[in-house]
Order: C-alpha cells, then sequence, then structure tokens
C-alpha cells in the first residue's frame, strides 16, 4: 500500500516559508528604514556642527544674533515711510517716465515738460515719504521684524512697498537730473542702495527684490552720467556703493535659508502638505502621494536627496563665479536624477536665481568700471583707448566677467563708450545692448551693457 502526504502538513510547510520570508522582508525593511533615517538625522546634525541653520528655529536664532547691539534701528522709520508712500492708479501714473509702460526716452534725452510736470507732481505728492526715507538712512542700520518659526505662513507686507520706494527713488534721482540738480540725483541715488541694503535675510523672494533695487540703482547711474559730468567726489561716493555688490553671496544664503523652509515642508504632517500645495502647480494629489512613501522611507531618501543637492551647490559657490557656473550645472546634472517627488518640487531652479545674480553682479562692475573710466576722463579730458588704462590709478585691475572669467570689454563709440560682460550666453556680441518694449521680443543676442553716450 502506498504511503500518501497529509495536505494539511503541506500547507503548513507553505504558511511557516511564506511566513518567514514576510519576517525577513519586514526585518529587511525596518532596517533600511533605520538606515535611511539615521543617514539623514547625521547628516542634518553634521551640517549644523558645521554652523550651517537646518531648521526655523535655527534660523530664527541666527536672524536675531545678527541684529547689531546697542545702535538705533532704521525700521520704525522706513515702516512710517511705507505707510506715507503715495500711489497713483495706472491711468494717471502713465505719463510717468518709468511707471509708464510706453514712455521710453532715449538716453540724454529731455522729457517733455508734460512728463516733467507730472513726474515732479507725483513726487510732491511723495514729500512726506521721501523725508522719512531720507531720515532712516542717516538713522542707522535697518533690523526688520521677521518670525521665521512660522513657517510658509510668514507675512512680508513691507517687501512690495521697499521696491515701490526704490521706483521712487528712481524718479527722484531722473528729475533731479533734468533738473540739473546733479547733487540731489546723487543723493536719490545713494538712497536706492540703502533700502537694498536694508534688506538682509536669508530668503530668494526678498534677495530677488533686493537685487531688483541694485539694478534700478544701477540703472539711475547711467542716466545721470549720459545727463551730466560728475565731480571726482561724487564718482567716488557711487563706487562706494556699488563695491559691495561684487561680494555679495544672496544666492548662497538663499539657499541656506530656503532649505529649512523645505526641510520643515518634508517634515509636515498630511494636512500642513495640502495647505502648502494649494499655491503649487502640483494641486492637491501630491501631498496624499507622500503617505505612502513616509511608510516607505522613501521620504526620508528624498530628504536625504535634496539635503546633498543644496549642499554641493552652496560649497560651489565658494569658487569663483565663472568656475561657480560650471559647477551648478554639473551639480544639478549629477543629482537631478536622484531626487524623489517632493525634492523635484521644492527644489529651486539653481542655474537660473544663480543667473540673475551674476547679471547684477556684472551690472555692478561694468557700472563701477564706467564711473573709474569718468575719474580718468575729468583728470585728463580724455576716454582712454583701454581698460588697462585704469591700473592702478582708478582700479586695482580690470574685473573679471563673473560669466566667463575673462576682464570686462570695453569699446569707444562714436559718441562715448560700452563697458559690457558677454552674458549668460557666453557670446561677445561687441557691446549690443538688451533692447527694450516691443524690439526685444525680436531680439536674439545681447550682452549686459553699461553706456556712456555723452
Amino acid at each position: 500500500m502506498t504511503h500518501q502526504k497529509q495536505p494539511g502538513r503541506r500547507g503548513l510547510k507553505k504558511r511557516t516559508i511564506l511566513l518567514v520570508l514576510c519576517l525577513g522582508g519586514l526585518a529587511a525593511f525596518g532596517v533600511f528604514r533605520f538606515h535611511v533615517h539615521n543617514q539623514l538625522m547625521q547628516r542634518i546634525e553634521a551640517l549644523q556642527a558645521q554652523g550651517y541653520p537646518m531648521s526655523l528655529l535655527d534660523m530664527d536664532a541666527w536672524y536675531q544674533a545678527s541684529r547689531p547691539e546697542d545702535v538705533n534701528n532704521a525700521w520704525p522709520v522706513y515702516l512710517s515711510a511705507f505707510q506715507a508712500l503715495v500711489t497713483w492708479d495706472k491711468q494717471a501714473d502713465a505719463n510717468l517716465p518709468g511707471y509708464g509702460r510706453d514712455i521710453d526716452y532715449q538716453r540724454g534725452e529731455a522729457w517733455t515738460p508734460l512728463h516733467l510736470q507730472q513726474a515732479k507732481a507725483y513726487l510732491k505728492d511723495n514729500d512726506a515719504c521721501l523725508d522719512l526715507l531720507y531720515d532712516g538712512a542717516g538713522y542707522g542700520p535697518c533690523f526688520r521684524p521677521l518670525d521665521f518659526s512660522r513657517g510658509h505662513a510668514m507675512e512680508l507686507p513691507w517687501l512690495s512697498e521697499t521696491r515701490d520706494c526704490a521706483r521712487l527713488m528712481r524718479l527722484a534721482s531722473r528729475v533731479a537730473s533734468q533738473q540739473g540738480d546733479v547733487d540731489g540725483a546723487v543723493r536719490a541715488i545713494e538712497m536706492d542702495f540703502v533700502l537694498a541694503d536694508s534688506l538682509k535675510a536669508p530668503l530668494t523672494v526678498i534677495n530677488l527684490v533686493k537685487t531688483t533695487i541694485w539694478r534700478l540703482g544701477i540703472e539711475s547711474i547711467e542716466g545721470v552720467l549720459n545727463d551730466h559730468a560728475l565731480t571726482q567726489e561724487q564718482l567716488q561716493a557711487l563706487e562706494a556703493r556699488l563695491e559691495p555688490i561684487e561680494s555679495i553671496d544672496c544666492f548662497k544664503q538663499s539657499l541656506i535659508g530656503e532649505r529649512c523652509f523645505t526641510l520643515q515642508a518634508f517634515n509636515a504632517n498630511t494636512e500642513e502638505m495640502i495647505m502648502l500645495s494649494s499655491s503649487n502647480e502640483s494641486g492637491d494629489l501630491w501631498p496624499l502621494a507622500m503617505i505612502p512613501r513616509k511608510l516607505l522611507g522613501l521620504h526620508d531618501l528624498d530628504g536625504l536627496s535634496y539635503i546633498n543637492v543644496t549642499q554641493a551647490s552652496i560649497e560651489a559657490l565658494s569658487l569663483p563665479r565663472a568656475e561657480a557656473r560650471v559647477r551648478l550645472r554639473a551639480v544639478q546634472a549629477e543629482h537631478q536624477p536622484r531626487l524623489g517627488m517632493l525634492a523635484r518640487i521644492f527644489c529651486p531652479a539653481l542655474n537660473r536665481f544663480y543667473a540673475l545674480e551674476s547679471r547684477v553682479v556684472a551690472n555692478s562692475l561694468c557700472a563701477r568700471t564706467a564711473l573709474a573710466v569718468e575719474r580718468l576722463r575729468l583728470a585728463t579730458g580724455q576716454v582712454p583707448d583701454t581698460l588697462d588704462s585704469l591700473v592702478p590709478t582708478y582700479m586695482a585691475s580690470v574685473p573679471l566677467d563673473p560669466f566667463d572669467g575673462q576682464p570686462l570689454r570695453f569699446r569707444r563709440l562714436d559718441k562715448g563708450y560700452v563697458v559690457y560682460s558677454v552674458g549668460e550666453d557666453l557670446e561677445d556680441n561687441q557691446g549690443e545692448e538688451r533692447k527694450t518694449g516691443k524690439a526685444s521680443k525680436e531680439q536674439t543676442a545681447w550682452d549686459e551693457t553699461f553706456i556712456v553716450a555723452r
């Protein structure tokens, strides 16, 4: 008689094997979860030990520690200026050069009486605001109240007012220049740089406004130089305002600050993520997708990859600007494939933001070089043939283009000259300036220029 195996014992063996495999899988999963989470925590602690803020509480402590001690704080004065700011509606300010979109004067061109009258009326309405801004500039450093612990709920209601006051100062400079008040024009330009300097916080949105104000000030310098020959004292005063821009690390500070905000988003619960997603193009679906990713440990892995790409970028920014630009592209190419879903959403557009900062640095270097040319012209009565003529009396060396690392370019024109950077495309377009208005849509190549046609 043949012996038959019992079906119950065979099923029990299969279930035992399956149970062992499941337990082994759970153990492996637990080890993976622990290892990734431990790596993430160790990475955060290591960067904190190096002095990097890695949380919003760290950011708050860093910001409070940056407050100057035993000096007057100009913030209440600026706040009063913002409250005194008078704005016109779009129809009323249509005749304000620099405000009305259809008004585009050529450099050195005199304004029509109507435009000058309208601009003077606008400045008259803002006498109180202008007086307070000048008072604030002489009062002391500005420390603005910020509460980083609120995270993405932190409000910056004064940011647009700061930009609007900078535009007001640009208008004040242009009107003063048109009326032959060169001291008044220079004073208004300096106030623009003071306003920019009052924005001290490692946040992308704040630093974008800061660089915008710097550009307004540089445009105003170009405007007044095309209208008038400045004195040595005025030229040196404007040079002093430009010098700090060349060593700015706004983008680096922004990366450090934004990383703290993003890590808060990584630690947010599902409800908080849905609130964050309300301003994101992905809608409300991605926060729900975070639930299984958190359970699987992929969320921590994503956080680790985000920290690594931002830290590699921060370290790249210690290189000279032209080298940093190349290194940033390499960092993005190397780390982008490793970024998870949340890191891709919050990871900043590194190259775009750095290009914006490099542009304002290039504009500043060109402006400062042009001021040195004006100092030489004031002393000799001649525009130099090359920038080498400025060294060492007026500049220690010819500044290097932040885009390609080569000395800035210079061309004499039929009337005046142009100092320029090759710009982001790295192509030397012989000092071709970027056009404005409708003409800009057809332009395919240009340089970052500073032109004095006087």
